[in-house]
This record gives structure tokens, sequence and C-alpha cells, in this order.
């Protein structure tokens, strides 16, 4: 009589509680339980600091992965209440994102995440004010101090200059991202 490995092998359980119910099992090659899911979740989001619910055996990064996380993500969607996913799914956006941006409204601050952001400008998704995506500051018309040097009155006398030439020549700002544009044919609407 034969029998195989997998006959010997004990049944899979939560890595956490040692439970058999309620199993996910994840990328990582480890079982993580409904209610250990929940309860990791929970303290993420209740704790000082965020950092996305992840593998506790991480011997290998695999946590730092978008992929990884989003798979947690999918789960925790039809576990988590809608508000708690809600702020979870805001805070791993934020989490993930490279280049982040807050408002420049500090009594706001918000995470303004990449889907409120259009060239040069970023709106807030809690004030709905402006934030320049370079600077990071008021959105405005023209070149970012911070780009041009430090003396910002000597941007300010460069893009009053360019303004001028820019009226006299027929330059218009583009109503997206507020570069000069010119017009040299086809229909009167810029794209």
């Amino acid at each position: 009589m034969t029998t195989s490995v997998e006959e010997h092998l004990p049944p899979p359980a939560c890595v956490v509680c040692a439970e058999f119910d309620q199993l996910h099992w994840l990328s990582c090659g480890h079982h993580y339980c409904n209610a250990c899911l929940i309860n990791y979740l929970e303290i993420r989001l209740t704790g000082p600091h965020f950092h996305p619910v992840g593998c506790c055996h991480d011997n290998n990064n695999l946590t730092a992965s978008s992929s990884y996380l989003r798979e947690i993500a999918r789960i925790l969607q039809e576990l988590a209440s809608p508000d708690d996913f809600s702020l979870y799914s805001k805070k791993l956006d934020e989490y993930l994102t490279v280049d982040k941006l807050y408002c420049w409204v500090k009594t706001c601050n918000t995470f303004i995440p990449t889907s409120c952001r259009r060239l040069a400008v970023g709106t807030c998704p809690e004030c709905h004010s402006g934030t320049c995506t370079k600077c990071k500051s008021k959105s405005h018309v023209g070149w970012c101090a911070t780009h041009l040097g430090a003396d910002a009155r000597a941007d300010a006398r460069a893009d009053a200059k360019v303004r001028k030439v820019a009226k006299k020549k027929g330059w218009t700002p583009c109503p997206l991202c507020h570069q000069l544009v010119e017009k040299i044919g086809g229909c009167q609407m810029i794209v």
C-alpha cells in the first residue's frame, strides 16, 4: 500500500491563530483566517502610522510589492465594513504613490491621489483647493519660483516679461496646465 506525501501533511492553518476555518491562501505561501485579517486591518487603521496589511513572515520583501498588497485588499474588501475598506483603500493608495502630493492649505493637508491630478494641478478631494504638483504650493499660472531660482522677485519680473511678449504675439495659456501655447493652425479648440 502506497501513501502520498499529502496524506501525511497537516491541514493548512492560519499562521497567526492556528485555526482551520475560513482560510485565505496568499501568494506569500501562508494561510490567514478571516478573523486575523480583520484584526490586522483594524490595528493598521487605528495605529499612529499607516503600514499596509501584509505577511507577518516577510522574509523576501514580497509585501512591499503593490500586486501583493492589492491581493490582500481584494480579500479585505469582502471581509471589512465598507467604511473600513474605504479608509484602508485611501491609505493604501497614498502608501503606494511615489510622488505624494498634499493639499497646500495647512488646515486641510489632505493627500491628493493621482486620480485628482491634471497636468500641473492637483485638486484636493476634501476642500477642492488647487495645489501645484511641481512646487507643492497654491496652484498658480506661470512657472514655479522654486524651478527658476531662489530670487522670487527676479522670477516675477521674468514672468511679467514673458506675459508681455505672449500678449503681443497672441499666445494664450492652456486652460489645463497653464503653459503658454501658440495657435499655428486648425480650429479654435485647445486639446
